[in-house]
């Protein structure tokens, strides 16, 4: 046991030399790998971030197709409001100018009535 520390220690102290290049493609490995982690790290957020639109785009988009079914359903609400009100105005201004023209052939009778009655007078008071 002592034997294989001491060749350790020889091992560990001797001064090893690297092949040629070896470090600049370490470098070059780690910074790949580097690039890559970051690339994955960025997909994943992407990812994320579309997955998240997705949601709130479909939210958005069943909110307003019910809030456009409420306000179809309102406007031909109103639309059968505004024609019921039309045909109640229409009825009661057909039923004022139906009783207007009564009172109006009324009055002409009373007018030719009086008339009749003033000729009366007027031959009664000249004779």
């Amino acid at each position: 046991m002592e034997n294989l520390d001491e060749l350790l220690d020889k091992t560990l102290a001797a001064e090893q030399e690297l092949p040629e290049g070896l470090s600049e493609r370490l470098e070059k490995q780690i910074d790949t790998w580097a690039k890559a982690e970051r690339q994955q790290k960025q997909l994943v957020t992407r990812r994320w971030i579309y997955w998240v639109s997705g949601i709130a785009a479909t939210i958005l988009l069943t909110i307003g197709i019910f809030r456009y079914d409420a306000y179809e359903k309102e406007q031909k609400t109103n639309a059968r409001e505004l024609a019921d009100a039309t045909i109640t105005a229409q009825n009661a201004l057909q039923l004022f100018f139906s009783n207007f023209n009564k009172g109006i052939m009324q009055m002409d009778n009373v007018n030719r009535k009086v008339d009749k009655v003033n000729e009366l007078l007027i031959e009664k008071l000249n004779y």
